[in-house]
């Protein structure tokens, strides 16, 4: 068999499209043969597997379009976009948690072997102590019952607002590190609100950027049928003083008042646009959904 050894980051786009085609494994687990082989990928990068190995027929580069070499970065991505309703730990959240990607793989006229090697930012059991510490909090403040997601958001907002201490260290960047160490940068602030929401059943994205000219992490999120932006991280970062006067500049701004931000490219597209409608005017609370 031919070899191939990959060494990379994933610092690679989301495809625009959310679907996938359907293609047959090959396969030793009766339950997994039926399964798209991103759908597989997806169950081992949420579990945190740090090694595993998939084998497909090698007839699947017609199918994808793509060369050998690039079959591993096209099932991850599709792995990344695979998004369950609600799912909280998917979607943006579980591509911001794969941090580092090497990939062997063997292949010959009949089939294609790929196997993995994934670093994380959180382990299995920090994101089930995340889920578990959540819904106490959920649980506690009864917010659960909250018909009106307009609240759930401020709930969440308020929370990582009142909880979370901005990681000056720059060594902190996961939920895990805002929500138990309570310390984090912003793409662990924004990680955090996207769990929390998602655990809420509100729409939301993680987008990344700049940020008054530095690389930043905030989140959109959807009210009805336009989106908002969110930036916690600003928000939290103020001084006593400016605490004092607002906590606000930054929840649920459209795109004119939400200034010293840029997305990265793949937020900006107009694909991406179209399927997240920007609302023309700031949120206003005599409007709750």
């Amino acid at each position: 068999m031919e070899k191939i050894t990959i060494n990379a980051r994933t610092d690679i786009p989301y495809i625009s499209s959310l679907q996938s085609p359907k293609i047959i494994f090959i396969l030793n687990s009766a339950n997994e043969k039926d399964k798209a082989e991103h759908t597989i990928i997806r169950e081992h990068l949420l579990k945190r597997h740090s090694t595993f190995q998939i084998e497909m027929p090698i007839s699947v580069l017609n199918k994808y379009g793509v060369s050998i070499s690039d079959l591993p970065f096209a099932l991850i991505r599709l792995a990344f976009t695979e998004k369950v309703p609600f799912v909280n730990n998917d979607f943006d959240y579980l591509h911001r948690s794969v941090r580092q990607i090497s990939y062997e793989i063997l292949y010959d006229t009949q089939k294609i072997k790929i196997s993995y090697n994934i670093k994380y930012l959180t382990t299995s059991a920090q994101e089930d102590e995340i889920e578990n510490v959540l819904h106490e909090i959920f649980t506690k403040s009864k917010i659960y019952s909250e018909k009106a997601k307009y609240k759930r958001i401020k709930f969440a907002y308020d929370y990582i607002i009142s909880n979370v201490t901005y990681d000056k260290s720059f060594a902190r960047y996961s939920a895990y590190d805002a929500l138990i160490k309570k310390s984090a940068v912003c793409e662990g602030c924004a990680n955090l609100f996207y769990r929390m929401l998602s655990m809420l059943s509100v729409p939301c994205r993680i987008i990344t950027g700049r940020g008054m000219n530095e690389n930043h992490a905030w989140n959109l999120v959807r009210l009805g049928n336009v989106w908002y932006n969110a930036d916690v991280t600003w928000d939290l970062y103020k001084n006593p003083v400016q605490r004092a006067l607002t906590l606000y500049d930054y929840f649920l701004k459209n795109e004119s008042d939400f200034r010293k931000h840029t997305r990265d490219a793949e937020f900006s597209t107009a694909d991406f646009k179209t399927k997240h409608p920007m609302s023309k005017t700031n949120y206003s609370k005599g409007s709750e959904l």
